[in-house]
């Protein structure tokens, strides 16, 4: 298929990044919805510190070091077909 038509080469790691991050979004709505339930219950143990801030910063670079291995087990797999 690649060989066939145009067909760019970044679109199938960025796919496989596309929908871990959508099903991401969706396991982080769901955790935000029990961490809402559980604090209005009164639970006083339950809390979040200055460290949550940086969570998406975190998420970020996850992604990008995913895509950076995903585009290189691409290449390698283009050049060394078995």
């Amino acid at each position: 298929m690649f060989s066939k038509v145009y067909f760019p080469r970044l679109i199938v790691p960025l796919s496989a990044l596309v929908s871990n991050i959508f099903a991401f979004g969706i396991q982080f709505a769901t955790f935000v919805c029990f961490y809402g339930y559980f604090k209005a219950a009164g639970n006083e143990s339950f809390g979040m510190n200055w460290h949550a801030v940086l969570l998406p910063l975190i998420i970020v670079q996850i992604a990008l070091l995913s895509l950076g291995v995903g585009l290189l087990m691409s290449a390698l797999t283009a050049k060394y077909r078995i």
